[in-house]
This record gives structure tokens, sequence and C-alpha cells, in this order.
């Protein structure tokens, strides 16, 4: 009987009685032998993730294709496929890239404008837009010194009711999203026009229009890239569709991943190039996942497996989503577990949250970066998660070791100090005055309003007291000594960011944790949940580096005047056996854990 002499990879330290095979030791810059230069010894597993890895980055770049699809999951590396991608062109070559999100927008002007000898623009879709509105598109009815605001459909849903109309600022973003050329679009733009102002949506309407009827003067580049397609509506799917008419087209997205629904996106788009060869799209996939820990790509496995298993995500394209062993052989390790907290009541929660992150900086040694270390993320609906969790932390956490970031709260609209500004420039001053009486209304304010539709001047419909006590306020304003910019400077403290799943889209964090997973909470309805909120709790899982935490607790309920527990259904859709769980109460105002 022969005896098979074990075999230790120098990449992941794993024993085998395989061949090892011969690696450059820079692909394998995490290795465990650390071995910085010349070869080491690896593994099967970790060479043929390599491998298969570099296969799938050359299918892309060695492609002569005008049209390509790049599928890809969550931390599998496509910013780093779109640098690759600029590389191969010629010197002196331009790219076009954009996306929906603005976390992912900072990421790719700071990978991507930095590339030497291409002339790279990245930067979000609707902020290209609103450049090319501002260069070459002309459009009618506008003069070409027309404002660009925001809040515009705040203003116009305002007119809407003074005029009887049932019209509404989502209203108007859904005919401008899916192309409904209907009696609120038409109201909208016959008030933006009095107004000679736009707005985000109208703004890439009105862009594309113009391109559209006058297809010479699309915008040329060597190559088009967008990515997070699966949030993109049927006007912006439009508008890439004319870029493509005229440029290289490069798009990525996932669909497991679609949060956007709310503004008119929809996951048909990204499976119709998927899937229908007519269209001419090259199809791509980017498998590996280098963010995550094993655990973690697993768990997003089984949800997926249980939601398509439920009838639910009906459609998706079918991928490939793998941990990248080379790099994760760590955390598989270290983190070999997600942890599932259990918490008493809605109150416990915040003390589990200090309590966990105590731990991990004791454990881990976490020191201080310009990344975010610790994400906690919680539900839309229940915004008091959030709020309670940074009262805590703020009042228990050391001030100089920790900054506690969020969550973002709603921002009062003011219209006033871009009021002044237009009046001061003598322009547009029907949405000068207009924007005056959202913030001071005329007792006549409707009236004004009606008139206004005629096309007569807001000014001369106003009181001379109510005229002259706003001049008098501008030239305040104007003469207001300017606050000097601060510089923001790097804290040197170790970072928590607190947001929503939404907020969450596009960053990550080495250890994420994820409040409020309660049926009634998320999912909202346990009979019925949503293609969104699994989407949503995906993207929550994966914005996880190295550890990730779901807290579950008890709520008081008033019609039977006990706590009950109803751990969300999610949780449930989980192997067991990648849980640790744990008990957690508040006794004498210290947290227990059993």
């Amino acid at each position: 009987m022969s005896i098979m002499s074990e075999k230790k990879c120098q990449n992941c330290s794993c024993e085998t009685s395989d061949d090892l095979c011969n690696a450059n030791a820079n692909i394998f810059r995490n290795n465990e032998a650390q071995i910085k230069e010349g070869e080491i010894a690896v593994c099967a597993t970790c060479d043929n993730c390599c491998r298969e890895r570099t296969e799938r980055l050359n299918a892309v770049l060695d492609s002569v294709e005008d049209k390509r699809l790049i599928v890809a999951g969550p931390g599998t590396g496509k910013t780093y496929t779109f640098s690759e991608v600029i590389k191969t062109l010629p010197e002196g070559s331009r790219a076009l890239v954009f996306t929906l999100i603005n976390n992912l927008a900072d990421d790719l002007r700071s990978e991507l404008t930095v590339i030497e000898g291409r002339e790279v623009k990245a930067g979000t879709f609707h902020g290209y837009c609103k450049e090319l509105l501002h260069s070459i598109v002309s459009v009618e009815g506008f003069g070409n010194d027309f404002s660009y605001t925001p809040n515009l459909p705040i203003l116009i849903e305002d007119d809407a009711r003074a005029l009887g109309f049932d019209y509404g600022a989502a209203g108007f973003s859904r005919s401008f999203s899916n192309l409904n050329k209907d009696d609120s679009l038409n109201f909208f733009v016959e008030r933006a026009s009095y107004y000679n102002a736009i707005s985000h949506t109208d703004g890439v309407y009105h862009t594309y229009i113009y391109l559209f009827n006058n297809k010479d003067r699309v915008p040329e580049f060597d190559v088009v890239i967008a990515d997070e397609f699966q949030d993109f509506n049927l006007l912006e799917s439009e508008f890439i569709s004319l870029l493509a008419t005229v440029n290289k087209t490069l798009l990525a997205g996932d669909d497991d991943q679609a949060l956007y629904g709310f503004r008119s996106a929809k996951t048909d788009f990204i499976r119709g190039l998927f899937n229908d060869e007519s269209l001419g799209y090259e199809k791509h996939y980017l498998p590996y996942c280098s963010r995550c820990a094993p655990v973690i790509v697993k768990a997003t496995n089984d949800l997926v497996q249980q939601a398509t298993s439920q009838g639910l995500l009906v459609g998706r394209i079918k991928k490939d989503f793998k941990p990248y062993w080379p790099d994760k052989y760590i955390e598989s390790s270290l983190f070999p577990k997600i942890h599932l907290a259990k918490c008493s009541t809605v109150k416990t929660v915040p003390r589990f949250v200090e309590h966990w992150i105590n731990e991990l900086v004791d454990s881990l040694s976490v020191q201080p970066g310009q990344n975010y270390e610790f994400m906690v993320i919680g539900p839309e609906n229940r915004p008091d998660y959030l709020t309670s969790i940074k009262k805590h932390l703020t009042g228990s956490l050391d001030g100089e070791m920790y900054e506690v970031v969020g969550p973002k709260e709603k921002s009062v609209i003011d219209f006033s100090e871009e009021a002044y500004l237009l009046l001061s420039e003598g322009r547009n001053t029907n949405l000068a005055w207009r924007m005056l009486m959202r913030e001071d209304p005329p007792d006549n304010l409707d009236e004004i309003i009606k008139c206004a539709i005629d096309g007569v001047r807001i000014e001369t419909l106003l009181s001379a007291e109510y005229v002259e006590k706003h001049r008098v306020l501008m030239q305040e304003f104007l003469d207001r000594e300017p606050e000097e910019e601060k510089e923001e400077e790097e804290s040197g403290r170790i970072k928590i960011l607190l947001t929503n799943y939404l907020g969450s889209k596009g960053l990550a964090a080495n250890h994420v944790i994820v409040v409020g997973l309660n049926n009634e909470t998320f999912p909202s309805d346990a009979g019925n949940i949503t293609d969104e909120e699994v989407c949503k709790f995906l993207v929550a899982l994966t914005r996880a580096k190295k550890t990730c935490a779901l807290v579950t607790n008890k709520e008081y309920s008033k019609e039977r005047g006990y706590l009950i527990d109803r751990p969300s259904s999610f949780i449930s859709w989980l192997s067991a056996s990648d849980l640790e769980s744990s008990n957690y109460n508040i006794s004498k105002d210290n947290i227990n854990k059993t």
C-alpha cells in the first residue's frame, strides 16, 4: 500500500496529494507564503480560478465586436475590466464611461481618467446629458440661458395643483422615462418653457430627442461604456442604443442587483440584450468575486436559488458567481460563517451594533483608513433603526477613534439663494419669482399661477410691497461675506457608515451589519416577497468584504400585548450551516450574549 505525500499550496496553504503548478507570485499577490517575486507552487483550485478569470478577461479584450455585454455579479472586477479595455485602445483615443450611481461614478473617475495617453470622460449618465445640454443641444421653446434646476418638478407639481390638474413630480418622471408623450409630459414641458428651466429627467429626454432628430450630431468616441445597465429605464436605454449607432459599445450589469424600479428601470432591457441575438450584443461573463468572503458568495447563491424556486426572479440571466480563491483564502479561514444576532428588543439593536464593532476592532486590530471599515444597512421603511443606532454610537464610541457617517437626512429645499442669484443677473425672472413664491407664498398665489399660464410675467402680478421686500432681501444676500470653504481632511478615524439598501449600492466595507431583518419590515409582506426585496438583500450581503452580521429583533405587538419574534424569511433561505447564531439582551445597562 503506497502512501501519497501531501503537498502544500504556497498561495492558500491547503494540502493536496495532487501535483502543484508553478505560477507567477505577482499574480497571486496575497499568497500565504508572502513571496513577492518569482514563482510559487499553487494547487489546482487556485490555478484554475486564475486561469479562468484571465480567460474571461481576455475574451472581452480580444473581441472585435462593436457591441459587447458583460454580465457580472458584485465584486467581480468590472471597473478593472473597463480600464483594461481602454488600455487596448490606441494612444489618443477617447472613451466615454458612465453609470447612474454617484458612488460608482466617483470610483470610475478615480480609476479610469488617470489612464495615460487616453482621454477618458467618466461620471454619471445624467451629468453627461447635462453637459450636452449646455454644449450642442438646442431645445425648442427654451432660451440658451436656461437654468438647470433639479427641483423644477416640485414647482410644476404645485402649478398643476393650482390649475386643477392631478399631475405630480413622480408622474412627470414616469412619462419622460417611459417616453410617454402624454398630457402630463406636455404640461411639464409647457411650464418648464415658461420658466426657461430644465431638470434631470426632462433634460435627458430633451437631449435624446434632439440627437434622435439630428443623428449627425451624436457624439463619437472610440468606445462608450455603461455600467449597472440593469438600472437604466426605457429613455436611458434608447439613448444608449442611439450612441451605439456610431460608437463601439460595452455594457455591463447584473439583473440580480436591480433596485431602481421606482424610477421606471426594468430588468427587461438587460435581459432583452442578452436573449435577443438580433440586437447584436456579444455576451461575456465575469464569474469570480474577489470582494466577498466565500461564505457570503455561497449565501448569495443560496438566496438566488431559493428565490427562483419560489417563482421569483423570473427570466433572470443565469450566471456563475464564485469566490476568487487566490484572494479570498484568508477570509475563508478567518470568517467561515455569517453572524446571526437575535436581539431581545428593538432597543437592544444599537447596543449590539456597538458591541459587534468593538469586538471586531479588538480581535482584528482594525486601523483607520480612507474607506468605510463598517457599514450598517437598514430598511427604507424603518428609518428609526439607523437614527437610533447613530444616536447611540455617537454617544458611546470614542469620537477621536471613530467617525460615524449618515444616515443621510432628507434635506429641506430652499429656493431662495438660487432665486436671488437669478434676479441679480436679470435672467429667468419668472423662475426666480416663482421660487420665491414657494418660499414666501403671497395671498393670491393660485391666482398668480393661473394668470402666468398665459405667459404674463410673474413680477407684474405681484404687489409692489412683495417685490420691494425681496429686492431688499436679495441685496442683503448679495452683500453677505462668503463663507470660507473648508478643505476636507482625512480624519484619521475608523469610519462607520449608516445607510439604507439603496444608499449602499456601489459601496463596500470590510464589515457589514444588516439590521431590521423582521417580517413586516423586511420583507414588508412575508407572503408576497418581491423581486426588488430579493435584490436589495443580495446587494446588502455583497457589500461585505470580510464579515456580515444579520440582525433580527423581537417587537412589541399592541394587538397581542407582548413581544413577538418575526425573523425575516430571508434568514431561513440561507443554509443553517453557514450561520452562527447568538442571542443578545440588555441587563443592568450591559449587553449579554447567550
